[in-house]
């Protein structure tokens, strides 16, 4: 298209050469210099028009509105352990807030028709919550993604089969038992490729999947850790994932603990906050504005495991 302007000014040029009929101190001095200004200006403009057939890159606004393939939520798991069963545990475990986040969270996708298994107390078992995520990723698209929520306590224990690095081993405190991180990753590792988004609102939950180092995991929150400690440490569980596209945010790392009271976890209730004021918040815009809102000692962690694409980044983060 640039092309073909200037070609046209140019032939316009010989034609009013044609017009001055010889004159040529006339063409040159009134005419030839306001045509060599309009060429210039036409070229400017065509420099600066981008051509049909060349993509632009995904840009994210102030409001993180963005419109991508993967804004679908396909379905949501939502779990919340208020209490837990004293015949395993010891006690009930109070764990007051966890049954509101997981209300929340479950309320937001069912009120859009999003299909939601609500998981809540004595409910809230591990092995329905991760058969519940396989049977949604069997019917889950390519560019649909499932979110999974689980508040409530987590734990650590030392390492027991000598594959930690710190060595120290996190799980998830569901009603029935503690699923530890190994765990965790081979019932998701079971099911069908799939995209997940989870959220974690629990003490050590940056660890519960432990598919890779906590440096590592800071080390992909959009390049910003660039300290030679955040060099990736790839373990076994990442190898097992591999065929999934995860994105976690984890309500602290693994060493820290998650704090919260009646009205909910510190994270969800911060999240409920972000999501009431911008419907169409992205993923990455959810962990941003998190790391702004979130107090010191309980800072959220950023964990992609898998092929995780800017699409999926920058997708809606809730219906």
């Amino acid at each position: 298209m640039r092309y073909a302007i200037i070609i046209f000014a140019l032939a316009a040029l010989w034609r009013i050469g044609r017009w001055a009929q010889g004159r040529w101190e006339r063409f040159w001095y009134e005419v030839f210099p306001w045509g060599v200004a309009l060429l210039i200006l036409l070229s400017a403009g065509c420099a600066t028009t981008t051509p049909a057939s060349v993509s632009s890159p995904i840009v994210v606004s102030r409001t993180n509105e963005v419109t991508n393939t993967m804004d679908r939520i396909a379905a949501c798991v939502s779990s919340g352990c208020l209490e837990s069963d004293p015949a395993f545990y010891g006690s009930s475990l109070p764990c007051p807030g966890a049954d509101v986040d997981a209300g929340n969270f479950a309320m937001w996708h069912a009120v859009s028709n999003v299909p939601t298994t609500h998981l809540l107390n004595a409910g809230a078992r591990g092995d329905t919550f991760w058969t519940a995520a396989c049977e949604y990723a069997a019917k889950a698209g390519s560019n649909e993604v499932i979110n999974l929520l689980m508040s409530g306590h987590g734990t650590r224990q030392p390492d027991t089969l000598g594959d930690e690095a710190d060595g120290m081993e996190e799980g998830l405190c569901f009603y029935d038992r503690t699923y530890w991180d190994n765990e965790n990753a081979d019932r998701l590792a079971s099911c069908k490729p799939a995209n997940f988004f989870i959220v974690t609102d629990t003490c050590h939950a940056a660890g519960v999947l432990r598919a890779l180092g906590i440096w590592t995991m800071r080390a992909v929150t959009f390049g910003r850790y660039q300290d030679p400690r955040f060099v990736p440490v790839v373990l076994p569980n990442a190898e097992k994932l591999a065929h999934h596209a995860i994105i976690q945010i984890a309500g602290c790392r693994e060493e820290k603990y998650s704090y919260g009271g009646v009205t909910g976890g510190t994270m969800s209730q911060h999240i409920d906050a972000i999501r009431e004021e911008n419907r169409a918040v992205t993923r990455a815009g959810l962990f941003e504005e998190l790391l702004k809102r979130m107090p010191k000692k309980q800072q959220p962690v950023w964990v992609e495991i898998g092929h995780v694409t800017d699409e999926m980044r920058f997708g809606r983060a809730f219906p």
